[in-house]
Formats: C-alpha cells, structure tokens, sequence
C-alpha cells in the first residue's frame, strides 16, 4: 500500500466550508467511494467537477491531488494540493501529500517544509504524524541529512515499531552514518516481510558489501531482483509511466532507484560477484541491464569495473572506454556528490554523479599506469578540486612521461601533496618515487623509502611492492657469463648489503685467485725439508734453511723485480727489509718476536713465481699458536698443496689427520717423498708402496725426490738426476702448472660457493627472524578476547550492574523509610527535611561511585589480557629490529596502553562521563520531583519507595544507555586499535620479509645459480 492509499484511508469527514453545498458535497462523496473502489480516473472526474463548482473547495482539491499522484500525474497534483494547502494551511493530511508529492518529484527541499507543516498542524491522528515524521526523515535523508533523518525516524518507529517501511528508511539513514550494524538489523526486519520493498533489499545488500559479506550480499541482490518488476527498455513508453507508478506503489523514495529497481538489483549482483572475484558472472549482469537501458550511466561503471579485472590482455583500455561512456551519458554536477569517495574507490557505491565516476576512473587508469588517459581525467577533476592530491600526481606523471621532470617536480612540490596529511596517498608516494628514479642513481633509496611507505599504506596494491622489487633487482637480474665479472659483481653486492657485509672482504679474496699466480702451498710435519725443498723447487735459495723450530714463521715467496722481504705484523705494522738481511733477520727471531709475526713475503725475481706463489709453512707439529689461524687461512686459499713426506718418518697417523683436514677443503693435493738419497732402493720403494696404500685415497700422486740433491745439483747433472727433479716437474707441470687456470677457477668456484652457502644460511635466517606466528597467533587471540567481551563479559556486565542498582535502590528505599517515618502527619503527607535530601544525594552518588568503581576494574582486567597479547609480538618485532634484521616501516613503535592507561581511558571516555551525568541528572531536579511531588503521596513501603525510585531517575535503560552502551562502544574502539595495531604488525613483518627476499635472498640466489652454471659442462670460460 502506498502513502497516498493510507492517506485516503484517514479521510475523516471535515465540518464547515469543507463540506459545501449538496451538489458538491455529493461529488466529494461520490470521489471518496471511487477512490476506496480504486476507480481513480473517475473519482478525479468527481473532483475536477467539485472544484469547478467551488475552487477553493480545500477537500477537494486534497483529493484531486492524492488521486492524481496514485495515476503518476505528479506535476499536476503538486498544483492542486498546494492549492489545498493554501485555503487550509493546517490540513494536515493535504500537507502530508504535498511532501510526498514533492519528495517524488525531486524537490526535496520543499518537501521537507511540507512535512514539517504536516507535523505543526493540530491533529491528534497519530497515523498522521508517522507519516510525517516517517516523510520528513527521508527527505532528510534524499538532502544528505543522515543525522537528523536518523531523528525523525526514530520518531516515526517509536509510533509504529512494526512499520516495514520506516525501518527500511531508518536502515538506509544508519548506513549513511555509517553504523552498518544498527542499519543491518532494521534492514533485515524489512527483507524480513512476505513481500518486501526491493529498495529496502537493494540497501540490505550495499551494507553487507560494505560489513565483507558479499555471499549474503549477492542474496539480497537475487531477492531484490526477484521482486523488482522487470526493467521496461528505455525509450518505452511504459517506462517513465511504470517508475512513477511503482513508486507510488511500493512507497520507494525518488531517485536512482526509482522505477528501475531490477536493473539495480543486477548492479548490485554484478558488484557483490565482482567481490567474490567472479568478473565474468558480473559483465553478464551488467550486459543484460545495458541490453535494455544502454543509457545507464550507472551500468557502464560497473562495466569498467569488471572490464577491470576479467584478464583480457586490453582490459585497462576498455574499462576506461566504459568510464568514458559513462561520463558521456552523466552531465556535469551543479553540487559535490554525496557519494562517499572513499566508498566509490572501494566499488562500494553506486554513483551517477560525474565527479564520482571521473574519480574512479582516474585510479582505474592509475592503477592500469595510461597515464595519457588518467592526466583527461585528472585535468577535469582539478576544475572540481582543485587540490586534489591523486589528480595533480597524475598531472605530474604527464609531465614525467613528457620528459619534463622539473614541472612534475613543480606539482609534487605543491603543499597539497608535500605538506598536508590528505597529501599522502598511494598515487603520490608512487609519482614521487617515480620522480626520484627519473633523477640520478643516487634517489634510488629515497624512492625506496617512499615506495616502502606506500606499501603500508595500501597493503592490497601490488604497484608499490613490485615497483620496489625493480628497484632491489636492478643489476640482479644479469649475472656476467664469465666466472671473473660473476665473482665481481658478487663481492659488490655482499659489500653492499649490510647484513652481507662482512662477507665481502672474503669475496674480494675469491675475486684475486683469478687474477694471481697459483698458490702453492708447501707442508709437512717438522724436519721434513720444506725450506729446502722451496729453494730447491725455484733453483735458489730463497728460503732460510736450519731455522730453529721455535722461531718458525709463515713464510711465502713471490715476484718482485727487486729481492727484498717485507714482514707483516700481527698489529698489521709492516716493515721492508733489504734482501742481505733475510736470512739473519728469520734466523735470529726470539720466539717472542715470533710470536708478533703474521707471515713475511720474500719478493725474489725469478720467472717461475710469476707463475706460482709459494707458501712455505712450519712443520704443522711446531707451528706456534699464533701463527695457526695464519695457517689455516693459507690452507683455504691454496689452490694446491705439496705436502712433504720424509723418509725415515713418512706415513704416521698425525700426518694422516693432518691429510684428511686438508683434503676436507677439496684441495689437489700431490705427495713428494724428500729425502730418498738417505735410502736405498728397495727401502724407497718399500716407503712408496705404503704411502700409496694408506694415503692414496688423500693425495693424487706420491713422487720420490730430494730436495738436498737437486738444491745442490744445480749444476751437477749427476746430483740432479738422483734426486728425481724432471719427475717432479713432469708431475708438476701435468697436474698443477698445466692446469693453473682451472685450478684457480676451481678453487674461485669453491670457495665463493661456501661463502655464497653462508649468505644464503644468513638471509634465510633473517627472513625467519621475524615472528609472523606470534603475530597471527596474537590476532587470533584478539578475536578471541573480542567476542568473548562482546557475547561474555558484556551480558555478564549488564546482569551484574542490574543487580548493583537492584542492591542500591534496596538500600535507597530503607533509608528513606527511616528518615520519613518519623516525621508522617497522622493525616496529612510524607515529608523529608533538605538534609535528608541532601543525605540521599551523597548515598546515592557514593553508591553510584561504588558501581562504576566495580565495573571499571571489572572492563579493565577483562581487556587487560588482550593486551598482553597485543604486547608480546610488538615487543618480539622491535627485538628483531634492534638485531639488525632489517626496518619495521609499518609500525609506529607505540605499544598498546598499559594497565594504568587503559584505566585513565576508561575513565574518561566511559565512568567519568557516567558519573558526571548520574550528578547532573540527580542534582538537574529529578531528586527534587522525588522529594516535592512523589514522596507526599508515597504509600510508605520498601517496595513502593523502591519502586518510585527506579521510575523516577535510577532506572535500569538509564544504566543500560548512559553505562553498558559507551562501554561497549568503548570496548569497539579499543579492540580496534589493537586490531589496527596487529594489523599493521603483521604488515611491517610481511614487508620486512619481502625486503629480505628482494635485497638478500634473490640476489644470492641467482648468484649460486650463475655459479652453478660455471660448473656445468660448457658453462662459462674454459
């Protein structure tokens, strides 16, 4: 039934000049029973007759007007009942009608004076006033009023709380506030009804898009449809006519929803699919409502939206075509839209207004990066906000695009984007960064540190993340093919990652194997001829022989156009020393002196060290401690070791463990037996056999040889020859010289594959440092806490509370009883003296103290645990932080309030409040009302003191709204801001972890991959 049908259902017969003369009297009465009949068009013929007899006929023109808008004939009716109005300015029911009239017609304005009239005039219909409250509430909120339409609609349902309709208007008021709860319960109470109002289901599913419901959305939606009329198409003849007249049917208020409620239900539809990610069940609503109204303005926006996110390969560009459609068909705006912005971008707000829909194609463009198309869009929003920040970012990436950085720097630089909070937004951190990289190498970090930003600021938008990633994997993605630029380009990133950093002195040692002569590293256990067997291997005696074992020193022999020596110290001192003072100098160490000594160079210049560096260590059996680490650091960059073993003394088990530590760094190793002209031949051979059976598996070939006999045959063939000097170096020459290249780069390979192990090991334990489980489990924790409040502690709360003022009004009762007793007139009335006023005043607010008392501590001990919860993981992180393991961009570094300050927000947003209100409410004249007019003619019993005290200014809704209410209210802030909180935690740790992917993972990664691929077959140099 609509509002014109219950307005004529209240037609009470009027007296006076409202009745008239027989002959018209007789129309009016003949109108009225064609209009219950619902013959309307011959009981306008009846009016239109009446009116001719008698025009300022009040009655009638009333009439007219309501039967004429039952026909859609809303001009018309506005004519006639304004002329009603006019001779009768309190007819109530003709003003009703005139603000429904006008309300339909768009003129919202004075459809609210019209209802406002209807509720000044004098009428004790009470029907009538809830339609006008009912009327002016929804012209309030057509005029974006959502707080006073709240107002008069609550009215209305406190009139009549079964009114389906007032509680879809009241549902739709709410979620204009934005209490999306309180306005999904009055919107579900209507879908509730056998037939209900499709607008009503149109709103119900726009509020569960927005509460993340999207599956109960889509069935509002597939209701709404079900009981919406068909969609005429436009340009029918029954369109226009058709939205008029189900308006007035179905009570729906004007404007887009108007006669086209099943093409919003498809919308609608096609929205809630979009949100369950199904873009191509959405395009095909979308194209049914298009297929019958093409020019829907509304239609093609949400054409754009599922363009968007389809997969076509053009799809940005064809969103945008949609976009562009629909501003075609949308005329400029005389006012800003009252469509939320915010709730446009999120996809969750049918708008037709062209500042809406060139604001959401802006960031479609944005965010598809046609930076042509987004500077339209931008330019002509700019002449609607001037400052807009998204707007003037692409304005600059225009200029970007253009090649004219220092006029998008001119527009970044605008106080709009750079001074002001609203400034920043995704888009602009995005065109700042983008500023940055088009400068020099260097504002790369500064982009970082803005793109970062932009990331926790838009979790959801993948273009800072990867924008990012492209910054961290610039000079990543190409390794070198050659194994030199690969062991390059690894030292630099290690040096320059600061997690990493201490590797990179390793790598640059890695890095000069290729580059260096072949070190050659000399062992064996004490007296087993090392110097000599050096002097003898370079044909001079370069290294001091017969040096006193304590005294030994690490000693190593390279090229130098002059000899000389230079000895380096523990302390990193260094000091040259002439070639005549070599040999006295290591001669004559004292083991202190010794001890001070890291290793001497001896620069000599002979042709063979410019080929091979020889490491001349101390017998591993003497080695001072000082000079052990020294040691092992020649053991890992050797590329091959001779190890020396001696006859008389060859094969015994320290020489193997020895062996075996060797061999464990995958060195070539090549046995010499030294000093075979002490053994006769069958003794050697004895010696060669058991060295190659128990020390074959560590040593790639044993050669017989003395170092003695080829250092002194130098010049004597015959010497030279027994001491078995071309063996060697055939062996030499075959299995080390040879070979130098790729032993170096065998040994480069190596060794930068163990320290590139390391740095793996290292960025995936800072990539596991976090405490992303802490995190979730804490927000799970939270949700916990959250509900139990809400379902528990809240109802738990409001009985306990219920059961204090039961207990205080129980004990305001006695009191009063005692002190009225004794002062009761045998016949007259109850009276009190002011200081028993006075008394019951400080009782009662000292026991009101005592229950907010109780329940503050109660709330705070409740949300005390969840806070705890909240703490551990923020702590957790900013250890993680402190570690170095990488920023927490997402984190303000505020930790939840502690006890003592969630207290001190209690109380002053909910019991210091309250009990500011109990004193103001007791001592506002409530106490007084009790005392003067209540207590005189109080029967004095418990239960009726007790009784009339609840009545008059302790009852339980007071409680309930002025205590239960702002605590629950404050329970949902607080339990938002430690959501909030968790939330951007766990944000912060998944940037850091992707940061830690990007800048250390990533890079290493594809460093071992090239590096494997110079160990494959044809991989890399040969």
């Amino acid at each position: 039934m609509s509002i014109f049908d219950r307005i004529a259902d209240r037609i009470a017969e009027q007296v006076g000049d409202l009745i008239g003369p027989d002959e018209v009297r007789a129309h009016v009465e003949r109108a009225e029973q064609l209009l219950d009949e619902g013959d309307t068009q011959a009981a306008i013929e009846e009016l239109r007759a009446a009116l001719a007899l008698r025009p300022d006929h009040a009655r009638a023109a009333y009439l007219l007007g309501v039967a004429l808008a039952r026909r859609g004939m809303l001009e018309e009716a506005e004519e006639v009942l304004v002329r009603a109005t006019e001779v009768r300015p309190d007819l109530a029911e003709a003003q009703l009608a005139l603000g429904e009239v006008r309300r339909r017609l768009g003129r919202v304005d004075g459809a609210a004076e019209a209802f406002r009239k209807a509720l000044e005039a004098p009428s004790g219909d009470l029907g009538l006033r809830t339609e006008a409250h009912r009327g002016l509430g929804a012209a309030y909120l057509d005029l974006g009023r959502a707080d006073r339409a709240v107002r008069e609609l609550r009215k209305a349902a406190a009139l009549d709380a079964g009114d389906l309709e007032t509680q879809g208007l009241l549902g739709r008021a709410f979620a204009a506030r934005g209490e999306l709860d309180a306005a999904r319960q009055c919107l579900e109470r209507t879908a509730g009804a056998p037939q209900p109002n499709p607008t009503a289901l149109l709103a119900l599913g726009s509020v569960y898009r927005r509460l993340g419901r999207p599956v109960d959305a889509e069935m509002a939606y597939l209701r709404a449809l079900q009981v919406a009329p068909p969609t005429p198409p436009q340009g029918s003849p029954l369109g226009a006519q058709q939205g008029s007249q189900q308006g007035a049917q179905q009570g729906s208020p004007p404007g887009p929803f108007q006669g086209e409620a099943s093409a919003h239900a498809r919308l609608g539809l096609a929205a809630a699919r979009l949100d369950l990610g199904d873009a191509a069940g959405a395009l095909s609503q979308v194209e049914e409502v298009l297929a019958a109204r093409p020019g829907l303005a509304e239609a093609h926006v949400m054409r754009a939206r599922a363009r968007a996110l389809t997969g076509d390969a053009g799809r940005i560009g064809a969103a945008l075509d949609a976009y562009d459609e629909a501003l075609r068909l949308t005329p400029f705006a005389a006012r800003r839209s009252l469509v939320p912005i915010e709730l446009a971008r999120r996809g969750l707000a049918m708008g037709t207004d062209r500042e809406v829909i060139l604001d959401e194609a802006l960031h479609a463009a944005l965010r598809g990066d046609a930076i042509a198309r987004a500077s339209g869009y931008a330019e002509e929003l700019l002449t609607l906000r001037p400052a807009d920040a998204d707007a003037l970012a692409a304005r600059a990436l225009a200029h970007l695009d253009a090649g004219d950085r220092g006029a998008a720097e001119a527009v970044l630089g605008r106080g709009e984007i750079t001074e002001r909070p609203s400034g920043t937004t995704v888009e602009t951190l995005l065109a700042q960064a983008r500023l940055h990289l088009a400068g020099p190498p260097a504002e790369a970090t500064a982009a970082a540190a803005l793109l970062r930003r932009a990331v926790t600021l838009a979790p959801g938008d993948p273009r800072p993340r990867a924008r990012l990633a492209e910054i961290y994997r610039a000079g990543h993605e190409t390794v070198p093919a050659d194994l030199y630029g690969l062991l390059r380009v690894a030292q630099r990133q290690l040096a320059a990652t600061p997690e990493l950093g201490d590797l990179a002195p390793e790598a640059a040692r890695v890095l000069a194997i290729v580059d260096r002569p072949l070190q050659l590293t000399v062992m064996g256990e004490f007296n087993s001829g090392k110097s000599t067997f050096v002097n003898a291997f370079v044909g001079e005696e370069v290294a001091p022989m017969g040096i006193v074992p304590t005294t030994a020193t690490i000693n190593v022999l390279k090229y130098g156009t002059e000899r000389g020596a230079r000895v380096i110290y523990r302390d990193d001192e260094v000091r040259e020393v002439p070639w005549a003072e070599v040999a006295p100098l290591l001669r004559g160490l004292t083991a202190e002196e010794a001890r001070r000594i890291r290793l001497v160079e001896v620069r000599y210049p002979l042709e063979l060290l410019q080929r091979v560096n020889v490491v001349d260590t101390p017998g591993l059996n003497s080695i001072l401690p000082e000079h052990e680490e020294t040691a092992r650091e020649f053991i890992a960059q050797a590329d091959a070791v001779i190890w020396l073993f001696t006859v008389g003394q060859a094969g015994t088990a320290s020489e193997r463990e020895a062996l075996v530590r060797v061999a464990a760094e995958k060195k070539k190793l090549l046995g010499v037996l030294n000093k075979i002209d002490r053994a006769e031949e069958d003794e050697r051979q004895e010696l060669l056999r058991h060295l190659g059976e128990n020390f074959g598996d560590l040593v790639e070939h044993i050669v017989p040889f003395s170092a003695r006999e080829a250092l002194l045959g130098r010049s004597d063939a015959e010497r030279l020859q027994r001491s078995n000097r071309a063996e060697l170096d055939r062996v030499l020459g075959e299995r080390f010289f040879a070979r130098a290249e790729a032993i170096k780069r065998e040994a480069a390979t190596r060794r930068m594959r163990a320290l590139l192990g390391e740095a793996e090991a290292r960025a995936q334990a800072a990539a596991r440092a976090g405490h992303q489980a802490e995190i979730e489990a804490a927000r799970a924790a939270l949700r916990t806490a959250e509900d139990s409040f809400v379902r528990r502690f809240l109802v738990e709360e409001r009985l306990r509370l219920r059961a204090d003022l039961d207990e205080l009004l129980g004990a305001g009762a006695r009191e009063v009883l005692d002190f009225v007793r004794p002062r009761r007139w045998a016949f007259g009335s109850n009276q009190a003296q002011p200081a028993d006023r006075d008394y019951l005043m400080a009782l009662v607010e000292e026991k009101i103290g005592q229950l907010g008392e109780g329940s503050r501590s109660r709330a705070a001990a409740e949300v005390a645990e969840a806070l705890a919860t909240a703490r551990a993981p923020i702590q957790a992180q900013a250890q993680v932080q402190a570690q170095g393991h990488g920023p927490i961009h997402a984190v303000s570094g505020e930790a939840p309030p502690s006890e003592e300050e969630l207290l001190r927000q209690i109380d002053v947003e909910v019991y210091s409040r309250y009990r500011a209100f109990v004193r103001g409410y007791l001592r506002g004249g409530q106490l007084d009302d009790f005392f003067s007019r209540v207590l005189p003619r109080l029967e004095p019993t418990e239960a009726a003191v007790r009784r009339s005290l609840a009545l008059g200014f302790l009852d339980a809704e007071m409680l309930e709204a002025e205590l239960v209410q702002p605590l629950r209210q404050w329970s949902e802030r607080c339990f938002a801001a430690l959501r909030d909180r968790l939330s951007r935690l766990a944000q912060a740790e998944e940037l850091r972890r992707f940061e830690i992917e990007e800048r250390l993972v990533r890079p290493v990664t594809l460093l071992q991959r090239a590096l494997a691929a110079q160990e494959s077959p044809g991989g890399g140099e040969t």
